[in-house]
């Protein structure tokens, strides 16, 4: 039953799908199984978009960590000052993936459900904690560059915190690293411009009391950003080219709980079970945007992206602290 049921997956988490234990169900399940077989591959390439919703600089590059010596510089007021070490530390990052519900609703009424999902698009969260720091000037060498870290874990049952008996189980990490380096500097109407090379992991675990699952992305991107400070405010464009790995890992369990065994029609043990693993290769293109702005040492960013190849919306928004 190989391209199965990680729409079902969502249907479960969010409709709270059951499955009563009879013959006609798994007649249901096999035509859920043919309906998913051309919708899969758009459902697992989402992934990666979510995954490098971590850690967005409005800016192309942030400064430099260490000059030596540091230079002054002239505030607005007019008063000179010694300049400081560049880097941020995010506050808030939240980022989301959407994907339409119309393919998946489909398959939640072939399985006896009206409306799975009552959405027009499923969310795919990302959110983290984020490091950026900046680059070295000292004597002969000036290396214009930027490095960020971004991290996030959770792990909770639900079971326990609603004291319920139904097993419901979440499991969710994303972290990322990236490196830029400062191609042209912002000069008249010339704008920053940087190159990148990064590195962004997700990864959900969903344990139900029919259907556990794992998903995950290991995504590898290069990227190129430009970005026009004016005062407090930076409008910012991108591109990101990414390669890697999406894997899915499903079992689904026909629940015991709603049919006994004496029923009529009542499903073998060697059919009320089954696992799936799904492993894709994949070459995905982002066009990426939004606006920052800077405010005392805080810095707000509002941002947006597409992918040129599969059409997903994301979003993030982002409030560090940042010098």
């Amino acid at each position: 039953m190989k391209k199965l049921v990680l729409a079902v997956l969502c249907a479960a988490a969010l409709g709270e799908l059951g499955f009563s234990q009879t013959l006609s169900d798994v007649a249901k399940l096999e035509d859920a199984e043919r309906q998913m077989k051309d919708y899969f591959p758009s459902f697992i390439k989402v992934l990666p978009d979510v995954a490098v919703q971590q850690n967005v600089q409005p800016k192309a590059w942030i400064g430099y960590l260490y000059q030596d010596p540091f230079p002054q510089i002239t505030k607005r007021s007019g008063k000179t000052a010694r300049e400081l070490p560049h880097f941020t530390v995010g506050l808030v990052n939240v980022g989301v993936g959407l994907l339409s519900t119309d393919t998946l609703n489909k398959i939640g009424k072939t399985l006896g459900r009206e409306e799975v999902i009552p959405l027009p698009v499923l969310p795919f969260p990302s959110v983290s904690f984020d490091l950026r720091i900046g680059g070295i000037k000292t004597g002969g060498v000036d290396l214009p560059f930027d490095l960020g870290f971004s991290f996030f874990t959770l792990n909770l049952d639900f079971g326990s915190l609603l004291g319920d008996d139904a097993s419901l189980g979440l499991k969710w990490t994303n972290w990322g690293v990236d490196a830029r380096y400062l191609v042209l500097r912002q000069r008249g109407a010339i704008p920053d411009v940087s190159a990148g090379v990064g590195f962004a992991q997700w990864l959900l675990d969903l344990d139900t009391q029919v259907i556990d699952t794992a998903l995950s992305t290991n995504t590898v991107y290069v990227s190129g950003q430009a970005s026009y400070t004016l005062n407090f405010f930076v409008p910012y464009l991108g591109l990101k080219m990414m390669t890697g790995t999406n894997k899915g890992k499903v079992t689904l369990t026909l629940d015991d709980s709603l049919v006994p065994p004496q029923a009529a029609g009542y499903v073998p043990e060697d059919q009320k079970s089954r696992t799936l693993d799904r492993e894709d290769p994949f070459f995905q293109m982002q066009i990426f945007g939004g606006f920052g702005f800077d405010w005392l040492v805080f810095q707000t960013s509002v941002g947006a992206s597409i992918d040129v190849f599969t059409g997903t919306p994301a979003f993030n928004f982002i409030t560090r602290f940042s010098l």
